[in-house]
C-alpha cells in the first residue's frame, strides 16, 4: 500500500513494474526490512479471519483506469482496528516493529501446520440453455483460476469442486439433472481441469428461473477438506426459483441459504451475468445473488 497516488501510478505503469513490485515484496521480506519511502504497510502473509479479528478495510474514494485491456481502480484506503489509534508521530504501520513482525508471519489455524492448511473452492454453475453463450467461456475461465492458483499455491493446498444446476428435472425431464455434484470429492487442478471440460450445458427449461438455491445447498452441504478456508463461487444468469414456487425443490430462500453458509463457515463469491433479453429477472437475480454473497465481516456482498 502507497502512501500516494502519485507513487502507485509510477509502479503500476512502469514497463519494469513486475521486477520492481518483486523488489518491493523482497525488501519487505528481508530482515532487517527494507522499507521504500514510498510504501505505507502491506497486507499480512497468512489469513486473517475477520470474526475473530475483526478490522475495517474501508473504500473512502477510487478513480477508474483503463490499463492491462480491463478496466482498473486506483483506490484510497482507510484501515482501523477496534481501539488502537495510528502513532500521530509515525502513521507508516511499516514503522512499527511489532506489525512487522505480524504481518510476516505465516499461516497457522489452531496449531494446524501450514503443510497441512488449504483451500476448497467449489464451482457452482448454471448448466441451462440461456447459459449457452457464456458456458465455454466461463469453463475457460475456471480452468484458468485453477491453473493460476496451483501455479501460486506453495505450501497450502487448494482443492476444487464443480456443482451444475438447472431446473426442476421432474417438471422438465429435458433438464436430465436438477442438481449434479461432479466431484462428490473434492480434486487437485489436474482432475478439475478434466472435470470441467466434459461439463455440458442443456436445452431451456421453458421459464427463466433455475434451481440456483438447490445448487448451492448441494455445494454447502457436501463434504468439504478439514483446516481449509472454504468459498463457493456461483456463476450464473437467472433468479432463483422462491419458496413456493412449484419449482422449488431446496426449500430455502436466499437468506436461509445464506444461513445455512455462515454455519459451514463458507464464503459465497456470486458472478451474474446478465442476459439483456431477460430484464424482467435481473432485478431478482441481483437481490438474490447479493443475499448469498453477503459474507460476514465484510460490508458489501461479494457480488
Amino acid at each position: 500500500m502507497f502512501k500516494t497516488k502519485e507513487a502507485l501510478e509510477q509502479l503500476v505503469e512502469s514497463e519494469l513494474r513486475e521486477e520492481r513490485a518483486w523488489e518491493i515484496y523482497a525488501g519487505l521480506s528481508a530482515s532487517p526490512a527494507q522499507v521504500p519511502d514510498e510504501v505505507i504497510s502491506r497486507e499480512p502473509a497468512r489469513f486473517v479471519n475477520i470474526e475473530e479479528k475483526f478490522y475495517l478495510l474501508a473504500v473512502i474514494d477510487f478513480e477508474k483506469v483503463n490499463l492491462f485491456l480491463d478496466e482498473t481502480r486506483y483506490l484510497q484506503i482507510a484501515a482501523a482496528v477496534p481501539g488502537q489509534r495510528a502513532d500521530e508521530a509515525n502513521p507508516d504501520t511499516l514503522e512499527s516493529q511489532s506489525f512487522m513482525e505480524q504481518t510476516g508471519m505465516m499461516e497457522t489455524v489452531e496449531g494446524t501446520e501450514i503443510s497441512t492448511f488449504g483451500f476448497d473452492i467449489k464451482f457452482v454453475i448454471d448448466m441451462t440453455g440461456s447459459m449457452e453463450p457464456y458456458i465455454d467461456r466461463t469453463k475457460k475461465a475456471i480452468a484458468k483460476v485453477a491453473a493460476m492458483l496451483s501455479q501460486k499455491n506453495m505450501d497450502a493446498k487448494v482443492r476444487y469442486g464443480l456443482i451444475g444446476y438447472r431446473d426442476d428435472v421432474k417438471k422438465v425431464p429435458a433438464m436430465r439433472f436438477t442438481v449434479k455434484n461432479f466431484t462428490e470429492n473434492l480434486v487437485d487442478e489436474n482432475v478439475f481441469q478434466q472435470v470441467i471440460a466434459t461439463a455440458s450445458d442443456a436445452p431451456g427449461s421453458g421459464d427463466y428461473q433455475e434451481e440456483v438455491f438447490a445448487g448451492v445447498k448441494e455445494a454447502l452441504t457436501s463434504p468439504w477438506n478439514e483446516n481449509t478456508i472454504r468459498f463457493i463461487i456461483l456463476v450464473g444468469d437467472a433468479s432463483s426459483h422462491e419458496v413456493g414456487h412449484p419449482q422449488n425443490t431446496s426449500g430455502l430462500n436466499a437468506s436461509e441459504v445464506r444461513e445455512l453458509a455462515n454455519a459451514n463457515k463458507v464464503s459465497i463469491i456470486s458472478i451474474h451475468l446478465t442476459d439483456p433479453a431477460a430484464g424482467r429477472d435481473h432485478a431478482l437475480a441481483q437481490r438474490q445473488f447479493s443475499e448469498l454473497a453477503s459474507n460476514p465481516g465484510i460490508d458489501s456482498p461479494a457480488y
